[in-house]
């Protein structure tokens, strides 16, 4: 039996590169620019792909687990969606961040990478 066997979920034995990279796309624009490990493992991307993504900078590390598509530059709200893909489910924006994007008071937040 071989040792080498690896685990690939239903959805991810089915699509091509090409699809998966499509759908990586897709969900990083849904996000603003932001992915999380997590989702790229569900999308059927394998821990050495994503190790040599990083690599070849095709992803950047924005925190533990999360990581901007393309470049680094992410814009404000780029930034708050991976501060709260990094906190897990039920994650929200507090105070000035929430205000900012309600459009209550303007943001302050000069991020820079």
């Amino acid at each position: 039996m071989p040792t080498d066997v690896q685990i690939v979920p239903p959805e991810a034995a089915q699509s091509s590169p090409r699809r998966v990279h499509h759908a990586l796309a897709a969900k990083a624009t849904a996000q603003h620019g932001v992915i999380a490990r997590r989702q790229l493992l569900k999308l059927g991307l394998t821990r050495h792909r994503i190790e040599t993504m990083l690599a070849s900078r095709r992803l950047h590390r924005i925190h533990r687990g999360v990581y901007a598509v393309g470049h680094g530059a992410l814009s404000v709200r780029g930034h708050w969606m991976a501060a709260i893909i990094a906190c897990g489910p039920g994650a929200l924006l507090s105070h000035r961040s929430c205000a900012a994007l309600a459009g209550i008071r303007p943001t302050a937040i000069a991020l820079s990478r």
